[in-house]
């Protein structure tokens, strides 16, 4: 019996990719570059060192050069490479600028694993503080020549091509040092792979927008034609030179990711966009929003509750900034109101704030919905944060508190209609604003009733009315849009749930924590990769999902 087409051509196709050498252990140019312009920069402390060793350790016999030894260990550190790889990546004829540039300190730069360990042992028992502070400071000056080189690159291309390309994310990722997520595996770890690596493919997969670790692997594993011959580029490209990891590796390496530790990187990373000018902490979105769980999720399935209702969910709360960047973000149980919430953001909140007045900078306004309604809250924000509080007025009890409400979201109303009026209604325009006046009118005299009541929350938000003004609170308070947009884009597009039944794809506390955090800390990755590439200066443009330089665009 003939065979079916598609099983002979699934043969076929095997047979060929049977044929198919895949070359493994080779560096990109760029990054062989990069590393040699960093350890030129730092050659004097190297040789200081390499000096110190000689005279101090001169009874000691070794075949290689001390300053040669040194740069093979910053090799192992910067490209994050086992012992075996480094054998390898030393004999891959692709690599010829790094080689032709360790000739420089030894003939023989072929050095084997077991004098490489020993060597390794002999620094860790002597010299290791000394080097550990020597290859941090390689490691980030090689970062910072390879972003140079990636941007001018991209940049190049646009010019070439006269439009916008697509942005290389692996290349990109490559950029930043994840080992200070790690400082404890900078030198060694256990395994195949170092953390960080695994941990960039984490951001990677969000970034790039693969629901799931099988489309993940198959992305990093995918085969493509080079100059050097087949390669697992995308593999290679994010520091896999040897081997991509399996399946059951990203498994257990996304398990032993924690929620705390994710949290601190999210404020870790806020700090650096600090830095670099893309955050602005002066006005601060504070929201939060619900996944609804699946049947069995183990941490609420017991509970026999409506399966739509809040006891069947969890909550992702989060702190971004006026352009929709997150800062922070906490998984709460869904049972739990915001008020009760606010509490886990009031620390990370408190860290903002210095991280911001460390750069001369100061947080001016907290903006929130009507959930985080409270004197306390109030209170926080006005005493700790030295800011203004802008929050949607929840009445309560309080009839005076929903006159004020009514006539508020009346005053917005007519605001609304102005808004969108024709720009040749100028009969209309005007009889509004005159209607827009008399509500102001009457929404200060409530205000002033509010501030000699009786209660003591609505003299304090008769006051906080009164000192913000109502035009400057509608203006604001038409901003808290932007997390909601933060909210749509991490469940539609960086699948923070699932696309087909809108469902959260992982189930547990723990594992929703870390899924969800996850999510927002590629987006905060994703916000410096373009600022980085386009040297904004400004990052509150007028829509959160389209930065622009001249003709340029990102969307994300």
């Amino acid at each position: 019996m003939k065979k079916k087409d598609s099983e002979f051509w699934n043969e076929v196709n095997y047979k060929e990719k049977s044929k198919i050498v895949i070359h493994k252990n080779i560096l990109p140019e760029c990054r062989q570059i990069a590393f040699c312009r960093a350890i030129e920069h730092f050659l004097p402390e190297i040789g200081f060192l390499a000096k110190k060793i000689k005279r101090e350790m001169a009874q000691k016999d070794w075949k290689y050069p001390e300053d040669f030894r040194l740069i093979i260990l910053f090799l192992k550190v910067v490209f994050r490479l086992i012992w075996i790889q480094i054998t390898y990546v030393l004999e891959e004829p692709g690599n010829f600028i790094l080689q032709r540039y360790l000739r420089q300190f030894s003939d023989n730069i072929l050095i084997s694993q077991e004098h490489l360990v020993d060597q390794a042992r002999w620094f860790k028992a002597n010299y290791y503080d000394e080097f550990i502070e020597l290859a941090l400071k390689v490691k980030k000056c090689y970062h910072q020549f390879i972003l140079e080189h990636y941007r001018e690159d991209y940049l190049w291309k646009c010019r070439q091509l006269q439009e916008s390309i697509p942005i290389s994310v692996e290349n990109m990722l490559e950029t930043f040092d994840f080992t200070r997520f790690f400082p404890e595996a900078l030198v060694e770890w256990d395994g195949w792979h170092a953390p960080d690596l695994l941990f960039k493919t984490f951001i990677y997969q969000k970034i790039k927008q693969l629901p799931s670790l099988q489309l993940l692997e198959w992305e990093i594993n995918r085969v493509v034609e080079t100059d050097h011959g087949y390669t697992k580029l995308f593999g290679l490209e994010l520091g896999y030179y040897n081997s991509v990891p399996h399946l059951t590796t990203l498994y257990a390496a996304k398990n032993q990711l924690e929620g705390k530790p994710l949290n601190e990187w999210m404020l870790l990373l806020a700090n650096q966009l600090l830095k670099e000018g893309v955050l602005h902490p002066d006005l601060l979105l504070i929201d939060s929003t619900q996944g609804r769980a699946q049947k069995d999720d183990p941490d609420l399935a017991s509970r026999k509750k409506k399966k739509q209702g809040p006891e069947r969910c969890h909550k992702l709360q989060a702190i971004c900034d006026g352009a929709g960047i997150p800062l922070y973000a906490v998984r709460r149980g869904g049972e739990e109101n915001d008020k009760k919430g606010f509490k886990k953001l009031q620390a990370p909140l408190l860290q903002i704030k210095d991280m911001a007045a460390k750069l001369g900078k100061k947080i001016n306004m907290v903006l929130q919905d009507a959930g985080y309604c409270d004197q306390e809250i109030f209170k926080f924000i006005k005493e700790d944060l030295g800011a203004m509080a802008i929050i949607n007025l929840n009445p309560g009890r309080s009839k005076l508190l929903k006159k004020l409400k009514k006539q508020i979201d009346e005053y917005r109303e007519l605001r609304n209609q102005l808004e969108h009026l024709a720009p040749e209604a100028k009969s209309d325009k005007e009889k509004l604003e005159l209607e827009i006046g008399e509500q102001i009118k009457r929404i200060q005299n409530l205000i002033e009733e509010c501030k000699v009541s009786k209660s003591e929350f609505t003299r304090f938000f008769g006051n906080l009315l009164d000192g913000i003004g109502i035009e400057r609170y509608y203006q604001t308070y038409k901003g808290r849009s932007v997390i909601e947009g933060v909210f749509g884009m991490a469940k539609s597009c960086y699948s923070l749930l699932g696309r087909a039944d809108r469902v959260l794809p992982v189930k547990g506390k723990e594992e929703v924590e870390v899924h969800s955090i996850l999510t927002l800390l590629a987006m905060q990755f994703l916000a410096l990769i373009n600022y980085r590439i386009y040297n904004l200066q400004e990052s509150l443009l007028s829509s959160f999902y389209v930065l622009k330089l001249k003709n340029l665009k990102v969307y994300y």
